[in-house]
């Protein structure tokens, strides 16, 4: 090693030359930031902009005059007028898990309130449902106290009644109505009780104009976002007008159907927004940089709408997961299996409808060393639902523009990706081992398609491996699928080029496959070959139904209308399926011996057999086939729409309104979870 006295006259000599360099520097970065600044902002100083922000906040003012009555279905959780998320400190609904056409009701705790955000100062009329709490010990004497500010009542425990209160502007004003009542706790029962209450509605006493509350007014800030990122990134005026607009029509639709939960949402859909800022940015920037060295070259315009797509999904689907009591799906059953694996405990079980079987923990592993940071454990997952779903876009743009070599297809093909339900579904239930495998599903596909030329290769072979393990420790339903359509495909594949030079790649796969396989079976599977073998046992002494506890068998009738309803119309809006396949047609014409068309038919292939199974079994039993297909019906309406937009304005218009079609059945979905904890299936 040199000694610190040697290096001093260097040291002296460079000095003229890196001082200077980094003063320059240091000098020019806050005008950097300044210029940058000025680049993001410009756009809000468009006049379009500005035309509907001054509609939106028109819109805002005049629907708010409009008469207002809203009904909170108090006990009612899951359904419209349901009442999460604007209640808070109250017992558990009676009776559990109410239906639409049952009379629901809570009892009152120690400190249950009602929130009516968004109203303003206007007085109220509210009709409260109070139902008789005869099992109170204090029935005859106890009294429900109801209160805000300007405003005291109290009411007997002892009959069943209406109440009808007056609501003073300035509760209203206050968004806050609290109840009290006596206490006491039944036996065999760890809950403090009070007073049982079952509906209550708030109707506007008087119309008189006035301003709206603040807190009706965040789509202002929301417009601007959009406008900023869409005008900067690749939106022309024309475009950002037609979206924009649009964009306004949906906020004010929202806000008129209903007031209290649009107030809600505007703190959780701008945090959203800025997470999705941030990630877009992240995207843009390996898009341009990565693009060319993976074999791609996107156009500026192309990686910006790639970057401005991605910002949208993470702001819908972190913001709807911020929203309070909406996306609530296995929240808590990712953080204690997450603190299971860092615990040690990686070979873990789980229950699918009565049934046990491996739950691989790779996706807890890639998040493990996020949990040194001070992250909350239930954000972090939050947060990997909603932008490991959105990063999904990553691979089918890179898997369509390297097959297709056409901007114009591989947008289509992005755009039927990020518009499909599947995803969306996922994210509600908090399936965030579904959600990270089925993305890296797509991962495994863009290596396979963009390394087919280096699969002779021992590095191409190890990439692959890598992403088949991914996969493999990721989801058991999926690790199954992935198996069965490689298996499928490596025998055609060798028939097609038993007598050219790509069989050396073929039999890159076949090893690469081999070799995951073995890791798979042999660190992690094979510890549950005695649940296997049980289950085997009980299949062959009692069918399925022993298999799962001894659960009915569902008709045929049953599973057709749940494949119908649940699937065709829910997942892919029944046009998907009909379009992936003419899209598929027409990538077999085309390239009938190409690797996609291969993995595309085979994927149709294995989805057909699991879908069947249930046929035979009479149990739902599911291995997630219909939502493994989303990237063949990506593909496949793609091709569709490519096709029909080369056939003039009116074929444009076509494609343009399926993917309309599409995307509302989407957001559709995202809406119902968001405001009404209507949860939407399964995703199978």
């Amino acid at each position: 090693m040199p000694d610190a006295c040697c290096l001093l006259p260097v040291a002296c000599r460079l000095s003229p030359v890196i001082i200077p360099a980094v003063l320059v520097s240091a000098s020019t970065w806050p005008r950097r930031v300044v210029a940058v600044l000025r680049a993001w902002l410009a756009p809000l100083t468009e006049w379009q902009f500005w035309t509907l922000l001054a509609l939106l906040a028109l819109g805002i003012t005049l629907i708010a005059q409009q008469p207002f009555r809203y009904l909170i279905d108090i006990g009612y959780e899951e359904g419209w007028w349901s009442d999460r998320p604007l209640i808070s400190g109250w017992n558990t609904g009676e009776p559990e898990h109410a239906k639409a056409n049952e009379r629901s009701y809570r009892w009152t705790a120690e400190n249950s309130v009602v929130w009516l955000p968004g109203i303003g100062g206007r007085p109220l009329i509210a009709t409260l449902d109070q139902l008789g709490a005869a099992a109170h010990p204090a029935v005859q004497t106890g009294v429900l106290h109801i209160s805000a500010t300007s405003m005291a009542v109290s009411q007997p425990l002892a009959a069943e009644r209406m109440v009808y209160l007056f609501v003073p502007p300035a509760a209203a004003r206050d968004g806050a109505v609290r109840f009290s009542a006596p206490t006491f706790t039944p036996p065999n029962d760890p809950r403090v009780l009070g007073a049982p209450v079952a509906k209550l509605e708030v109707a506007a006493a008087a119309q008189s104009w006035q301003l709206p509350p603040t807190r009706l007014f965040w789509p202002l800030a929301l417009l601007a976002f959009a406008w900023t990122t869409g005008r900067r990134w690749c939106l022309t005026r024309g475009q950002a007008l037609l979206g924009g607009t649009a964009l306004v029509g949906i906020l004010l639709l929202a806000l008129w159907a209903d007031r209290l939960r649009f107030a809600v949402a505007g703190q959780p859909l701008l945090q959203g927004a800025a997470m999705g800022l941030v990630v877009g940015l992240a995207v843009l920037w390996c898009s341009e940089r990565w693009g060319p060295r993976l074999g791609v070259q996107p156009s500026v315009w192309f990686a910006r709408l790639l970057a401005l797509l991605v910002c949208w999904l993470v702001l819908l689907r972190y913001g709807g997961r911020l929203y309070p009591e909406s996306m609530i799906g296995d929240l808590g059953f990712h953080v204690n299996r997450q603190n299971d694996v860092l615990r040690g405990l990686v070979h873990l079980t789980s229950l699918h409808r009565g049934i046990a079987f491996p739950y691989p923990s790779a996706t807890y592993l890639v998040l493990a060393p996020l949990r040194l940071l001070p992250i909350d454990p239930y954000a972090l997952v939050e947060w990997s639902d909603a932008v490991f779903g959105a990063l999904g876009l990553l691979p089918v743009a890179y898997l369509a523009l390297r097959c297709f070599r056409h901007e114009r297809t591989a947008l289509l093909v992005t755009l039927t990706y990020a518009c499909l339900a599947p995803p969306m579904m996922a994210l509600w239930w908090s399936f965030l081992s579904h959600i990270w495998a089925q993305e890296m599903i797509v991962v495994l596909l863009a290596v396979l398609v963009g390394m087919w030329r280096r699969l002779d290769t021992a590095r191409g072979i190890s990439v692959l491996v890598v992403t088949l393990c991914l996969v493999f420790f990721g989801h058991f339903g999926l690790y199954i699928n992935v198996s069965l359509l490689l298996a499928a495909v490596l025998p055609v594949l060798w028939w097609r080029y038993r007598a050219m030079p790509e069989l050396r790649r073929v039999y890159g796969l076949a090893i690469a496959l081999v070799i995951a396989e073995l890791l798979a079976l042999g660190l992690f599977y094979s510890a549950y070959l005695h649940l296997i073998i049980e289950k085997l046992t009980q299949f062959g002494s009692g069918g399925m139904g022993a298999v799962q506890g001894g659960r009915t068998a569902i008709s045929s009738t049953a599973l057709l209308r749940s494949l119908w309803r649940d699937g065709l119309v829910a997942h892919y809006a029944v046009i998907g399926v009909p379009l992936a396949m003419l899209g598929g047609y027409q990538l077999w014409l085309q390239a009938r011996d190409g690797l996609l068309s291969t993995l595309f038919w085979g994927t149709l292939v294995v989805a057909m057999v699991q879908a069947s199974i249930p046929f035979l079994t009479s149990s739902t039993i599911s291995t997630r086939w219909l939502s493994f297909c989303a990237w063949v019906v990506a593909v496949g309406v793609g091709i569709a729409l490519d096709w029909l937009w080369r056939r003039g304005r009116l074929g444009q218009g076509a494609a343009i309104a399926v993917l309309c079609w599409i995307g509302g059945n989407t957001l559709w979905l995202w809406v119902q979870a968001l405001g009404y904890r209507i949860r939407p299936p399964e995703p199978f």
